[in-house]
């Protein structure tokens, strides 16, 4: 195991399935930061599809997070690759493959219309003999449309006074019951708030907060021991007595 890698994994402004893969070579990493895991022993630690495993793999290698190197046996039958972990990379590249658990904006033009209306003629007023016929002509036309392109909504920074609302608190001690949600809100504002560049905005606080306590949640229970019943038992009877606190607290 390597700190240092699982550290550099930690840091890495990345959510979902790619972060929880990641955080899961790095903790497998041997001094030269490498490891060489079955996708299936991927998936068993994470708690993921094997598809899943794959995307979130290719995606960290198209980003330059890691160095995928296929592996032969002596017999030349393929076996599990081995993964270089590049610690030396500390931002997040552009890359054409989405990473999982993540909704692709995709912005649509809007075509302008053009209409007309037809060149309407009155009718002559004729006023006697001889009289001179008055025509009156109207040309009307509409403005073209003009094309406009969507943009995508920008986000914006952490606030100094971020706050975790009672029904965040719930969610937390149901979805990441393994994480001190003190602490790790803490570390959550902490390395945000003093996060500069690419990575420092986002669309919605709340959800990147989510995704902070569930990679957490992810690490937490790749070291748990397996608990006995009456253990389980036991937790759960805790957590729900900490919910009912927490939530006195945040009144």
């Amino acid at each position: 195991m390597s700190y240092k890698a699982t550290n550099w994994a930690y840091d890495l402004p990345l959510t979902g399935s790619a972060k929880g893969v990641l955080v899961a070579l790095a903790d497998m990493a041997d001094e030269e930061n490498s490891c060489y895991p079955g996708q299936k022993k991927l998936a068993d630690m994470t708690g993921r599809s094997q598809k899943t495993i794959e995307r979130a793999l290719k995606y960290l290698e198209s980003v330059g997070l890691l160095e995928r190197i296929h592996r032969h046996s002596a017999n030349g039958w393929r076996t599990s690759d081995r993964y270089l972990l590049k610690l030396d990379v500390t931002e997040i590249i552009q890359s054409d493959i989405l990473p999982t658990s993540q909704v692709a904006y995709k912005a649509e033009s809007l075509q302008g219309t053009v209409s007309s209306q037809t060149d309407t003629l009155s009718q002559p007023n004729r006023q006697g003999d001889g009289a001179e016929e008055n025509h009156q002509v109207n040309h009307q036309l509409e403005p073209s449309g003009v094309a406009e392109t969507a943009k995508p909504p920008r986000g914006k920074r952490l606030s100094d006074s971020f706050e975790v609302t009672p029904e965040m608190v719930v969610w937390a001690k149901t979805n990441a019951p393994l994480v001190d949600g003190k602490r790790s809100t803490a570390k959550f504002m902490n390395h945000f708030t003093s996060l500069t560049g690419r990575g420092s905005t986002k669309l919605n606080w709340v959800k990147a907060w989510e995704n902070w306590l569930t990679t957490d949640q992810e690490r937490a229970e790749l070291h748990r021991p397996r608990l006995t019943p009456t253990e389980r038992a036991m937790t759960t009877l805790s957590l729900a007595t900490d919910i009912d606190v927490l939530e006195i607290e945040a009144r």
